[in-house]
C-alpha cells in the first residue's frame, strides 16, 4: 500500500544558458545522475525529442543516462494518478508521515549521511495523502538558493551563492547570482533559466521592480535595472547602505514585499547593527531583528518593528498584516506597527513588549521562511495554514492561523513535510501564484553557522533545489483556470476592455496574495490602461470587496487616484479585508487623498462600544493609520480604544498604545493629554494610571519624560522596568527641574541592593550639580551604608570564625551566587558569571590563603555551543601570589550541571596563592563559568563581597566626598581583611580628591602586590589620623610599585594615570626620574596629544618610535624592521626566554598553545608564517589592523579618557576591551566624543624592551 509520500517525481532537468547579444547559447549539464537534454528544465514529453551529437563512448554513456531517466519518469509517473481526496479527509489537517531515518541525525550539527541526487532526495519526501512534490529547479542551473520573489509576470527570480558563509573580500570577483526561471510555453512548467545579475556577493533578499529588481548584496540594497531589455542587469546602482556585515553575513537584508502602500518591507537579520540613512536624510537603527520599510525609488526609509532576533521570511494576510518567520526566537511573530519584540534580552520601548502569537517552539528555532495560504487550490482543512520551513528538524511546519478579534494566534499542527534525507534545508517557503507552495533548498550537510566552523570542509557549496507542492484530488477546472489567469499577464495590455476587467475581477481577488500581487504590479506597469473604466469599477457596489480594493491600488501606483474616487470607493467599502487594505494604501498616500481614509478610521474608532471583536481587524489598521498619519486630535481616541478593547484582544489594545505613542511624539500635545486621561474624569484611576504611564513611556520626549516623573513619584506600584526606563532617560538628559523627582525615584528600589546601586550610578550625573538634590542623594547612600555595610549583621559577619572572604573583579564588581544543579543531584550556590550577562568577559579575584595540599571545588557553564570545539577561553586557575603564575586550571564542563574538580597541590603547599575566575568570553550564548563550595572554609563565603562590591561602586562616585566622616571612620574602622582595608582606602582618597593614591592601591591589589602595601601601608590604611599620600610625594612609591609590576599591571597604571589630568604630572615624574620608559607610555600618551603638559608634549613631540611612521606604510619603518632581523643571531636563540618574555609581555591579551587570553588574535595560526611577517606583526603592530581589532578612544564628561576596543551595545551601556584584559563598563550618558583610531591594543615599542 503506497504510504503519503508526494511522489511526484518529476525529474525537472537542466540547461546553463547565457545571453549574449540577444542570441541564447545553451549546453547539456548534469542534474543529479541525468544528464539533461539542451533548453530544458521539465521532464521529458511525450512527442519531444531531444538530438544530441557525441562520440560513441559519450553517445554509450548519454544512453545509459537516458534510460536512468526514464527510469526515474517511470517512477513519478506511478504517483501522478493518485487518488482524489476523500471526502472525510478535506475537513482534518493530517500531517506527513514521519521519516525513516533515525531521528538522532536530524540533532547533529554535522550530518552524518551521504549527498542525495534531486531525484533520491525526491524520493524521501513525505507529505499529506493528495499532496505532490516537484522538482522545480536543482545544481548546476543554480547554485545555493536563499530567497525567491515573483514578477508581474508570473516568473520565479531566486538569489543564489556559492560564496556564502564567507563573503567575497574583493581580491577576487563575487560569484553569486540572481536567476530568472520562466514558464516560455504557458504550460505550467519552467522551460528556461537565465541569469539576470552576476557577480553578486551574498544575496539574499530581492524583488522585481519596473525594469529589474531591488536586490541585497554585501553590503548594500541594489537597484538593478535592464536598460536594453535582453534580460540582463547592465545598471547597477546603490540603493540604501551600506548595512553592517562586520558581525554577520548570513541572515541579512531578506524577505523584500511589496506593501498595500506601495513601500518594501524587509528583514534586518542576525546580531549586525546597522545604521542606514535615506536620500532625504531619514534614518533607521537596527539592531539584530528589526524589520523596516521604504520608498521604491530609496528616498526615504523608516522602522517598521523593533527587535526580534533574526526574522527570516515574512508573509501577508488579506487584511493586510505582515507576519515574520525568525531563525532565533519564536518561530512565528504578527507584526504590529512601530512595535517592539523580545530581542537578546534587550529593554523594550516602554509601552511594552508586543504581545506572542505562539508560545510552541517545534523543537527548533531555525525557522526560515514562511507562507500563509489562503488558496482555493488548497483543501479546505490545509487552508489559512502558515507553513514554514525548519532547517535544523528538515521539515515544513504547519499552524493553523486563529482570531480573536485583531488578535491572532498560531495553533500547532502536525508538520506539513518531513525528509528522509537530513542534508535538506528549507530556507525560504512562499506561496505561488499557481496556487503551489514553493521552497527553496539550501541542500547542505550543515547548516549551523556558530556551532560549525564556518569553514568546515564538509560544509556544500554547489547543491540547491527549488521545489512545489501541489495539491491534487480537487476540481481540476480549477486549476486550469490558474493556469489561465497566469499565461495570461503578459498580455494584459491587449486584451478588449470587457475581458479585461473579467480577468482583473478573478486575479485581484483570488484569495491568493501572491497572484493579486502579481497582477498588481502588471497592471501598474502597463502602457494603457481605462483609467475612468478603472476609476468606476472600484466604486461598484456590487463588485468583489477585493476587486474594488485591488483597483484602488493600482489607481494609487500610478497616480491616477482622485479624492472623489476614494470617497466613493469608501462608501461602498464595507468589508474589513478590503477596508483594511484601502487603510494601509492610506498610510503611504498624499494628505489631501489619505484625509477621507482617516476621518473613515476615526469613525471606526469612536463607535468602538458594542462592537465587541467582530471588528477587530478594521479597528487595529485605523489606529495604525492614525499612529502613521493622525494628529493631536486622535490621541485621546487612541487611548479610549486601549481602555474599552476586550481584554481576550491584546494586540487591539497594544497596536492602539503604540498609536497613541506615535501620535504624542509628532504632536507634542503631551500635557494636555495627561490632563485628559489622569483627571477628575478617570473612571477607573488605576488601570488609567497604568495605561498612560505605558503610553507616556513609549513617547521619546523631554516633555514625556517630565509628565512620567511627576506620575511615578505618587505612583508606588509602578513598574519596575517602567520606573528604570524613565531614570535613565531623564539621568541622560533631564534638568536641575527634574534633580529632586528622579531621587525620590529610588525609594522603589531599596529593597533590591544591585538595582539600587545602578540607579544612584545613573542619577549622579544629573544631580551633581544641584546641592539640594545632591543632598537627598547622599542621605539616600547613607542610609543604603547602614543597613548594608555598616548594620549588625555584617559586623557579626566579619568578626565571626568564618570571615567571608572577598571576592571581586578588577573593576572592584562582583559575580553573584546563581542556584545551579550539581552532578550528584544537589542545589548548590555558585559564583556565576552569568549574572553579569552572558556577554561579560572578566575575572573575578578571590583572597590570598595560603595554599593548601589539595583543592576541591564544583565547576559549572561552557566554553562555545557544544558542537564546536571547546576555546577554553573560560577557566578557573590557581596563580602564585605576588607572580601571578598559575599552577593549576580547570575549565567548565560544558554543562550547565555542575562537576567536582580536585587538585593535588602538595608542591605548592604553604605558599600564597590566590583564586581567579575567568570568563574571557564575551559571546551572545554558551559563553558563561560558574565555580564554588570550595574545601577551603575561607573560600565560601562570599556573601559579604556583594555589599562591600556595591558600597566600593558608591563610594567611588564622586558623592563619596560628601559622605559624613564619622562614617567613613565607621567604615575604616571594622576588622576587614587586609585587601578589603585597601578598597576602602582608596575609595577615601578618591573621595578626598587624589585619584593618583587611589590608583596606585588599586594596582597593587588587582596585582597582588601586597608587599607594596604592606611597605606603603600610610597610603593603604589612610586613617583619619595617619599621613595620606597627598602630604608627601607620590613618585617614589609609584616607582617602587611600577618595579614590582609585570607588564599588564604597568600598562594599568600608565593608562589609570595618562587619561586622567592629575596623573599626568606624576607620570611626567616617572618619566624623568623613576624606572619608566617613554616606549611604554607612548602609545596612551599619544592618545591626549595636544591636551598634555607642555613638558610632556614636548616628550611627545621628540619621539621618534617608527611606529608611527609603519603605521602610514614608511619605508623607515621597513628598513629597522630589516635591520633587527639582520642584528639576530639565530644560533643563541633560547626557547625558555622566549616563553617567559612572552607570558610576561603577550599572554595578558593573546594565547598560544593554551597560554594566555584571547582579547587579541590567537596565535597558534601564526607560527606558519614567515620570519619577516612575524617581525612585522610585532615591531609595527599598527601597519595593518583588522578593523574587527581597532582601538576606539571615548572622552568622557569628566575629562577622563577611555581606549580599546568598544564592543557595541544598545542598553545604555558602552563595554570597552582595555588592553590589560579587563572590560570597562561606562554609562554611555558619560561618553562626550568618540574616535575611532587605526590603531591596534598591541604597544608599538616592543623594540625597546
Amino acid at each position: 500500500m503506497l504510504d503519503s509520500q508526494p511522489h511526484h517525481a518529476s525529474c525537472y532537468h537542466r540547461n546553463r544558458s547565457s545571453y549574449q547579444h540577444g542570441i541564447r547559447h545553451s549546453t547539456s549539464t548534469r542534474c543529479g545522475a541525468t544528464t539533461v537534454p539542451q533548453g530544458s528544465i521539465g521532464p521529458p514529453r511525450r512527442g519531444r525529442v531531444a538530438s544530441q551529437t557525441r562520440s560513441t563512448g559519450a553517445c554509450r554513456a548519454g544512453y545509459r543516462k537516458w534510460i536512468e531517466l526514464w527510469i526515474c519518469w517511470g517512477y513519478c509517473l506511478v504517483f501522478t494518478t493518485l487518488p482524489a481526496l476523500p471526502a472525510d479527509r478535506t475537513s482534518e489537517f493530517v500531517g506527513a508521515a514521519e521519516p525513516v531515518t533515525p531521528t538522532e541525525e536530524f540533532g547533529l550539527a554535522v550530518r552524518t549521511t551521504d549527498w542525495r541526487s534531486p531525484a533520491e532526495e525526491l524520493a524521501s519526501f513525505h507529505v499529506p495523502p493528495g499532496f505532490e512534490v516537484q522538482l522545480v529547479a536543482c545544481e548546476p542551473q543554480i547554485a545555493k538558493p536563499l530567497n525567491m520573489a515573483w514578477d508581474d509576470r508570473g516568473r520565479l527570480w531566486v538569489t543564489t551563492t556559492v560564496e556564502y558563509p564567507y563573503p567575497a573580500d574583493g581580491r577576487r570577483p563575487a560569484r553569486d547570482a540572481i536567476k530568472v526561471l520562466a514558464d516560455a510555453d504557458g504550460d505550467g512548467e519552467f522551460d528556461t533559466v537565465t541569469t539576470f545579475a552576476d557577480g553578486l556577493n551574498i544575496p539574499i533578499g530581492l524583488i522585481p521592480v519596473d525594469s529589474g529588481a531591488i536586490s541585497f548584496s554585501i553590503p548594500y540594497l541594489w537597484h538593478l535595472q535592464d536598460t536594453d531589455g535582453d534580460g540582463v542587469a547592465d545598471q547597477r546602482t546603490k540603493l540604501l547602505g551600506p548595512f553592517d556585515t562586520t558581525r554577520d553575513t548570513h541572515g541579512m537584508i531578506n524577505a523584500l514585499r511589496r506593501g498595500h502602500d506601495g513601500w518594501i518591507y524587509a528583514c534586518h537579520g542576525f546580531n549586525n547593527q546597522s545604521h542606514v540613512e535615506a536620500r532625504d536624510g531619514s534614518q533607521v537603527n537596527l539592531i539584530s531583528g528589526s524589520t523596516f520599510c521604504f520608498s521604491v525609488d530609496g528616498l526615504h526609509i523608516e522602522l517598521f518593528t523593533r527587535g526580534q532576533v533574526n526574522p527570516f521570511g515574512m508573509t501577508e494576510d488579506l487584511y493586510g498584516n505582515w507576519y515574520t518567520a525568525d531563525c532565533h526566537s519564536r518561530p512565528l511573530t504578527a507584526l504590529i506597527r512601530r512595535a517592539c519584540y523580545p530581542s537578546f534580552g534587550r529593554p523594550h520601548d516602554g509601552v511594552g513588549f508586543a504581545p506572542a502569537m505562539m508560545q510552541h517552539m517545534h523543537q527548533s528555532t531555525a525557522i526560515s521562511g514562511v507562507a500563509l495560504v489562503e488558496d482555493d487550490l488548497f483543501p479546505p482543512a490545509y487552508r489559512g495554514v502558515f507553513y514554514s520551513g525548519n532547517v535544523m528538524t528538515s521539515r515544513i511546519n504547519a499552524n493553523r492561523l486563529e482570531r480573536r478579534g485583531a488578535t491572532v494566534s498560531a495553533v500547532e499542527l502536525p508538520d506539513f513535510l518531513t525528509c528522509d534525507d537530513p542534508w535538506f534545508r528549507p530556507v525560504d517557503v512562499q506561496l505561488g501564484p499557481d496556487g503551489a507552495l514553493y521552497i527553496a533548498d539550501f541542500y547542505n550537510r550543515i547548516i549551523g553557522h556558530y556551532g560549525v566552523p564556518l569553514d568546515h570542509p564538509g560544509r556544500d557549496r554547489t547543491s540547491g533545489r527549488i521545489w512545489r507542492i501541489v495539491a491534487r484530488g480537487l476540481d481540476e477546472s480549477s486549476r486550469v483556470q490558474r493556469q489561465n489567469q497566469l499565461r495570461d499577464l503578459p498580455r494584459t495590455a491587449r486584451m478588449p476592455a470587457t475581458e479585461l476587467r473579467q480577468w482583473m475581477q478573478e486575479v485581484l481577488g483570488s484569495q491568493n496574495t501572491a497572484l493579486r500581487r502579481c497582477a498588481v504590479e502588471r497592471l501598474v506597469a502597463q502602457p494603457v490602461l481605462d483609467t475612468d473604466s478603472l476609476s468606476a469599477w472600484c466604486q461598484e457596489e456590487d463588485a468583489p470587496a477585493l476587486f474594488r480594493a485591488g483597483c484602488v491600488e493600482v489607481l494609487a501606483r500610478r497616480s491616477q487616484l482622485t479624492v472623489d474616487v476614494v470617497e466613493g470607493v469608501l462608501a461602498v467599502t464595507d468589508t474589513q479585508q478590503a477596508l483594511c487594505q484601502v487603510m494601509r494604501m492610506a498610510g503611504g498616500w498624499s494628505p489631501p487623498l489619505a484625509r477621507p481614509v482617516l476621518e473613515r478610521a476615526r469613525r471606526a474608532l469612536d463607535r468602538v462600544e458594542g462592537r465587541g471583536g467582530a471588528m477587530g481587524e478594521t479597528l487595529k489598521a485605523a489606529a495604525e493609520l492614525l499612529g502613521r498619519r493622525g494628529t493631536s486630535i486622535d490621541a485621546n481616541r487612541l487611548w479610549r480604544l486601549v481602555l474599552l478593547a476586550d481584554q481576550d484582544d491584546p494586540m487591539l489594545a497594544h497596536a492602539g498604545r503604540v498609536a497613541c505613542a506615535q501620535v504624542l511624539r509628532r504632536s507634542g500635545a503631551i500635557q494636555q493629554f495627561v490632563a485628559d486621561v489622569t483627571g477628575p474624569a478617570a473612571t477607573n484611576a488605576e488601570t488609567h494610571m497604568r495605561e498612560a504611564l505605558r503610553i507616556l513611556a513609549g513617547v521619546d520626549h523631554p516633555d514625556a519624560d517630565r509628565e512620567l516623573l511627576h506620575l511615578l513619584t505618587s505612583t508606588p506600584t509602578a513598574e519596575r522596568e517602567l520606573v528604570d526606563l524613565v531614570i535613565q532617560r531623564v539621568a541622560s538628559r533631564g534638568t536641575a527641574a527634574e534633580a529632586h523627582g528622579i531621587v525620590r525615584l529610588l525609594y522603589h528600589w531599596r529593597e533590591e541592593p544591585d538595582q539600587f546601586v545602578q540607579q544612584v550610578e545613573r542619577v549622579w550625573g544629573l544631580v551633581r550639580d544641584h546641592p539640594a538634590a545632591v543632598h537627598e542623594l547622599v542621605q539616600a547612600v547613607e542610609k543604603w551604608l547602614d543597613g548594608h555595610l555598616l548594620g549588625q549583621g555584617q559586623q557579626e559577619l566579619l568578626q565571626s570564625d568564618n570571615r567571608w572572604s572577598l571576592w571581586l573583579d578588577r573593576s572592584a564588581g562582583f559575580w553573584a551566587l546563581q542556584e545551579r544543579k550539581s552532578f550528584d543531584g544537589r542545589s548548590v550556590p555558585l559564583l556565576s558569571s552569568h549574572t553579569r550577562g552572558e556577554s561579560y568577559r572578566g575575572s573575578l579575584l578571590g583572597p590570598v590563603f595560603s595554599c593548601p595540599k589539595q583543592l576541591s571545588f564544583l565547576i559549572a557553564g561552557h566554553n562555545g555551543p557544544p558542537p564546536a570545539a571547546d576555546h577554553r577561553k573560560n577557566h578557573v586557575r590557581l596563580v602564585l601570589v605576588p607572580d601571578g603564575l598559575p599552577i593549576a586550571t580547570a575549565y567548565p564542563p560544558r554543562s550547565d550541571i555542575a562537576q567536582r574538580v580536585e587538585w593535588d597541590l602538595h608542591p605548592f603547599a604553604g605558599r600564597p596563592v590566590r583564586l581567579e575566575i575567568v570568563d574571557a568570553d564575551d559571546g551572545n550564548a554558551y559563553a558563561w563559568i560558574a565555580a564554588g563550595e570550595f574545601s577551603y572554609a575561607g573560600l565560601d563565603h562570599p556573601e559579604g563581597s556583594a555589599n562591600f562590591s556595591r558600597s566600593l561602586r558608591l563610594l567611588n562616585l564622586g558623592l563619596g566626598r560628601h559622605i559624613d566622616p564619622a562614617r567613613w571612620d565607621a567604615l575604616l574602622g571594622l576588622p576587614w581583611s587586609s585587601a578589603s582595608q585597601g578598597w576602602l582606602a582608596a575609595a577615601r582618597q578618591r573621595a578626598q580628591g587624589d585619584a593618583n593614591a587611589a590608583d596606585l592601591i588599586e594596582v597593587a591589589l588587582t596585582h597582588h602586590r601586597f608587599d607594596w602595601l604592606e611597605r606603603w601601608s600610610t597610603f593603604a590604611e589612610h586613617r583619619p589620623q595617619t599621613a595620606g599620600l597627598g602630604q608627601m610625594s607620590p613618585t617614589r612609591p609609584a616607582a617602587e610599585l611600577i618595579d614590582l609590576l609585570d607588564r599588564s599591571g604597568r600598562n594599568e597604571l600608565i593608562r589609570r594615570l595618562a587619561h586622567r589630568p592629575t596623573g599626568l604630572g606624576l607620570l611626567e615624574d616617572l618619566l624623568a626620574h623613576g624606572p619608566l620608559g617613554i616606549g611604554e607610555a607612548l602609545p596612551h600618551l599619544r592618545e591626549r596629544s595636544g591636551q598634555l603638559p607642555p613638558g610632556l608634549q614636548a616628550l611627545v613631540d621628540r619621539s621618534s618610535n617608527f611606529s608611527e611612521g609603519a603605521a602610514q606604510g614608511s619605508q623607515v619603518a621597513s628598513t629597522l624592521v630589516d635591520e633587527r632581523l639582520a642584528a639576530l643571531n639565530w644560533a643563541e636563540a633560547d626557547r625558555q626566554l622566549g616563553r617567559q618574555v612572552f607570558q610576561r609581555r603577550c599572554a595578558a591579551c593573546h594565547r598560544l598553545r593554551g597560554i594566555g587570553n584571547e582579547i587579541a588574535p590567537q596565535l597558534d595560526g601564526a607560527v606558519g608564517r614567515g620570519v619577516k611577517r612575524l617581525a612585522e606583526d610585532i615591531l609595527v603592530p599598527n601597519a595593518n589592523v583588522d578593523p574587527a581589532f581597532q582601538v576606539k578612544v571615548l572622552l568622557l564628561e569628566d575629562d577622563e579618557i577611555v581606549a580599546g576596543i568598544v564592543q557595541p551595545s544598545d542598553d545604555g551601556q558602552v563595554r570597552v576591551m582595555l588592553n590589560d584584559g579587563s572590560v570597562r563598563i561606562v554609562d554611555a550618558s558619560r561618553v562626550v566624543q568618540e574616535k575611532q583610531t587605526a590603531r591596534s591594543l598591541m604597544p608599538d615599542n616592543l623594540d625597546t624592551l
